[in-house]
């Protein structure tokens, strides 16, 4: 498995993000009682589609299929256009996991530190976030406001769960966020009669 580079020139064109929950439901037939399980799986998926490329832009990205469709090969990507947070992203400038002892490190919540103090919505519900680098990045979205206390301290709260423990003092990056990534399918291109390449393709996130 390698870890892969996406081309960058040009951006992607359009994006839908599907937050998906493993979910079990059984309903009965005799009286239609629904009963639902929610399992521990989340993750994103994402469907992605590029805007219509002559050819030599679009050779970058045929180059990067080639390696990312062997599916066992990662990649970063962020949520373009939201790179930065609607909340006011604090003013201490390194947000970092806490290191406090009882500190929440795990799960769908992860305690955070040197936001600036008593500061109201340094993330907003919905911004994006990451956590861990490279092929361990894990891109989070916000499920509530966050305010921080007197101390510059704050709980994020957020989907889907972290999939690796936080770590005492590792840095929160709420600027131009990835996630780890591979495809979900292997991608086919087409090239239509006015000789522009075309490349909708799915992934989901890799662990």
């Amino acid at each position: 498995m390698s870890h892969l580079t996406i081309p960058t020139d040009p951006g992607y064109f359009e994006i839908s993000v599907f937050p998906r929950r493993i979910v079990g439901k059984s309903e009965s037939p005799a009286s239609f009682v629904t009963h639902f399980q929610e399992f521990s799986g989340q993750r994103f998926e994402w469907s992605v589609t590029l805007p219509a490329l002559k050819r030599a832009d679009a050779q970058e990205w045929t180059a990067f299929f080639d390696q990312a469709n062997l599916l066992s090969n990662t990649f970063n990507l962020g949520p373009e256009p939201e790179t930065s947070p609607l909340g006011t992203g604090g003013s201490g400038g390194n947000q970092r996991v806490s290191n406090a002892s009882g500190a929440t490190l795990t799960g769908s919540s992860v305690s955070t530190i040197d936001w600036g103090a008593n500061l109201e919505k340094v993330m907003k519900k919905g911004d994006f976030f990451q956590i861990h680098s490279g092929a361990s990045a894990e891109i989070k979205r916000m499920a509530a406001d966050a305010t921080t206390d007197g101390s510059g301290d704050v709980l994020l709260t957020f989907f889907p769960k972290l999939r690796t423990a936080a770590v005492a003092f590792e840095t929160i990056t709420i600027t131009s966020p990835v996630g780890a990534f591979r495809l979900a399918q292997q991608v086919q291109y087409n090239v239509n009669t006015d000789r522009l390449w075309e490349f909708p393709f799915a992934i989901v996130e890799a662990f």
